[in-house]
């Protein structure tokens, strides 16, 4: 029963989250930036670490499915994962944590399961990626706004993920806001440990592919501005009421990088340059999941 209702959910989601996708390409006009000078061998190199990193990704993935029980091969995590990453694109972020769970799923138990990885490896992406931006922002804004909201954020998502008192009592709280029974553990040490290394390879490699980024549009380009990028990506992640973080992203970026020096015009310039760089990482893995996968969709890909 659940293979057949999967055949036709991950169809829907299939073809909505590319329908969305060019929707708000087209809707955000990047395709009509002209006359931008840049070094073409440095943004080669930057859009190759940028399709490291999104490789990466899917054995981060693979890791936290591993850490639940659920064993698959790479080919299936990067099929599962990279079919599902336009579904960001869809009103509501539910659809990426859902979507890469379906194909590796053969009943409800096991997509209960499945998308709790999901889900506990997005908010450890985000923990990660927020706590390398911390010493930046300090720098930059020691006694400022921007580093209490970081720090706010940063102490919820860690108290929420790794301390079981304010755990339960978050879960509890959400329970009856939503009226549904939740299964949501709170991550040990040891599956942080596991999932936490590899997450942080693929923020590292981000973070280099942003700052060769920088460098092939930018001149004077330091060192701390590449830490534009996790702090943006995460709060436009966490903006679920604005698909792909469009907006929150660009803005983000942009007033990071003019904390550090850069004018307004080139910051504004770099940011909206930047969404589409991503894009080109999102769609290499979405491709690459689309040519390996399965010729049948076999939901029975986990070991027990």
């Amino acid at each position: 029963m659940l293979k057949a209702k999967f055949k036709i959910y991950y169809t829907v989601f299939l073809y909505a989250s590319i329908l969305f996708f060019v929707y708000y390409l087209a809707r955000q006009d990047y395709l009509q930036l002209s006359k931008i000078r840049f070094q073409p061998w440095i943004l080669t190199g930057s859009i190759l670490l940028l399709w490291s990193g999104f490789f990466v990704s899917t054995l981060s993935w693979r890791k936290a499915l591993a850490v639940h029980g659920m064993h698959i091969p790479p080919r299936i995590a990067v099929y599962s994962h990279g079919i599902s990453v336009l579904g960001k694109y869809l009103p509501g972020k539910i659809w990426v944590i859902f979507g890469r769970a379906f194909p590796v799923t053969s009943n409800n138990q096991d997509l209960q399961r499945a998308t709790l990885a999901s889900l506990k490896e997005q908010l450890l992406y985000l923990f990660l990626g927020l706590l390398i931006s911390f010493i930046p922002v300090v720098i930059l804004y020691p006694l400022g706004y921007v580093t209490l909201i970081l720090l706010i954020t940063l102490t919820l998502l860690g108290l929420f993920l790794f301390f079981p008192g304010i755990h339960k009592l978050s879960v509890s709280l959400l329970k009856r806001i939503i009226r549904k029974e939740l299964n949501f553990p709170v991550i040990t040490f040891g599956q942080s440990l596991q999932m936490g290394r590899i997450i942080m390879v693929y923020w590292i490699l981000w973070s280099s592919g942003f700052y060769l980024f920088l460098l092939s549009f930018a001149n004077n380009v330091l060192w701390i501005q590449a830490f534009a990028f996790p702090l943006s990506v995460c709060y436009g992640v966490m903006a679920i009421i604005f698909p792909g973080g469009l907006g929150i992203r660009e803005g983000i970026m942009t007033g990071f990088l003019v904390l550090t020096g850069m004018p307004v015009e080139t910051a504004t310039t770099i940011s909206v340059l930047n969404r589409l760089w991503f894009i080109t990482g999102e769609l290499f893995i979405f491709t690459l999941a689309f040519f390996l996968r399965p010729k049948n969709i076999d939901t029975k890909t986990c070991d027990q």
